[in-house]
């Protein structure tokens, strides 16, 4: 196991509404086309929000919708922590990948 700084933000935002419909930017309809298009997935982030807007078959769900779904899992990312890799931990882990894993 290594090391990395990647919770170094934060950003919660309270949403304890239960509108089912809520208003979303443009910017994640615009990322569900091409989602469709290119099946993958994007992050968007717009008006103080992050969406992830993936492809899936099934739309939202495991198994097969009603097929009124569009085949895109559309997730709003209410707690959320980002950061990055310091030189040196990249290095600490490049270091340890080429040791033998040892098993106690």
């Amino acid at each position: 196991m290594n090391k990395a700084s990647i919770a170094i933000f934060r950003n919660t935002s309270e949403d304890t509404s239960r509108i089912t419909q809520p208003v979303v930017p443009d910017a994640v309809f615009e990322a569900v086309t091409r989602v469709m298009e290119n099946k993958n997935c994007e992050i968007v982030k717009a008006d103080q929000q992050s969406f992830i807007v993936k492809y899936s078959p099934n739309g939202p769900f495991v198994d097969v919708g009603s097929g009124e779904w569009l085949p895109v899992y559309v997730a709003k990312l209410i707690t959320w922590t980002s950061g990055g890799v310091k030189k040196q931990e990249y290095e600490s882990y490049l270091a340890q990948k080429d040791q033998p894993e040892i098993i106690s």
